[in-house]
């Protein structure tokens, strides 16, 4: 899995945990300790049934990503983690 940018829209899209978007603009500033909140439980659902239809064909999922802006690696993970791959 090669990554450049944020999945934002689509069934897996992640909303922005630093205050910023895609783009690089901004968010309004909100509680400091917002952003040290794990995923809400809706996040990651997608991302762990794709590793574990993935790990049922024996397939490993390596991840290279390749951003200058935030990635929600902490929701991506479990790709790498539960098929056996790694992170780049």
């Amino acid at each position: 899995l090669f990554q450049t940018a944020m999945c934002t829209v689509g069934v897996g899209a992640l909303k922005p945990r630093d205050g910023t978007l895609p783009g690089g603009a901004k968010l309004p500033p909100k509680d400091p300790k917002a952003a040290l909140k794990a995923a809400g439980p809706g996040e990651g659902t997608v991302f762990k049934k794709l590793a574990t239809d993935a790990a049922d064909y024996q397939v490993c999922v390596d991840m290279f990503l390749m951003t200058q802006a935030h990635v929600d690696v902490a929701s991506m993970a479990i790709l790498a983690r539960n098929t056996g791959g790694d992170i780049h």
